[in-house]
């Protein structure tokens, strides 16, 4: 997954933004997205145990990575992940930067053939009034990039046009013409962000009946180099 070209949107139109923390947007397949309900519905109905709630800040649910090969989900994330690691490494200077170590963050001789290894997962089931304040994915150096998939979505009321939204906080924002360091996104069911996990974000909370649920799930990255060291 050695990147050679750039962010090219046709033959003669590249993007070159090595500054940014790119996140991209996909819908996952109706099959990828059933198979995560199902899954996460066995999870819940374990943890629930008929238990009352108190509406605030909730903490996800463990999902067992290999579970994933089982709901025949396993493939459609990892080659996910793989498109989006290529696409960073297409960024124009990516590869540069890290072969050239000058951030430190890659030590060691120069690095080819990466890999991408998801090491966590969890489910986060929401309902009125509950969030999640602004955090990132940087709390163990093994997570790298991150991802968030919705797989329910209550009625939101239409008078409250940001409730339930993921909002991230780059820090992109140089510019102040044409630049934004916040980006705000309501997401649909079957939505999947990939993102860094220095990538700052948080979710509002929401008014009315109804669930939102949601996984995520962190990957480290490393090198052959990284293997045999």
């Amino acid at each position: 997954m050695d990147g050679q070209t750039g962010l090219k949107l046709d033959d003669n139109w590249e993007i070159i933004c090595p500054w940014a923390q790119i996140m991209i947007g996909t819908t996952m397949p109706v099959e990828v997205t059933e198979n995560m309900i199902e899954l996460t519905d066995e999870i819940l109905e374990k943890e629930r145990g008929g238990q009352k709630r108190k509406a605030g800040k909730v903490r996800g649910k463990g999902i067992d990575l290999e579970d994933l090969e089982e709901w025949n989900v396993e493939k459609y994330f990892q080659k996910t992940i793989n498109k989006y690691f290529a696409t960073i490494l297409s960024n124009h200077g990516v590869i540069r930067y890290i072969l050239d170590d000058t951030s430190g963050a890659w030590p060691g001789s120069k690095h080819t053939n990466w890999s991408c290894l998801m090491n966590s997962m969890w489910v986060v089931s929401q309902y009125e009034n509950e969030y999640n304040p602004l955090h990132n994915h940087t709390e163990y150096s093994t997570n790298k990039l991150s991802a968030v998939m919705y797989l329910k979505i209550p009625e939101y009321e239409e008078s409250r046009p940001t409730d339930g939204n993921i909002m991230f906080v780059g820090e992109g924002d140089g510019d102040k013409y044409f630049t934004t360091s916040n980006a705000l996104i309501k997401p649909l069911v079957g939505s999947l962000f990939l993102f860094p996990s220095s990538l700052n974000h948080e979710v509002k909370p929401f008014h009315g009946p109804g669930e939102r649920r949601s996984v995520s799930f962190n990957v480290d990255v490393f090198s052959e180099q990284q293997r045999k060291d």
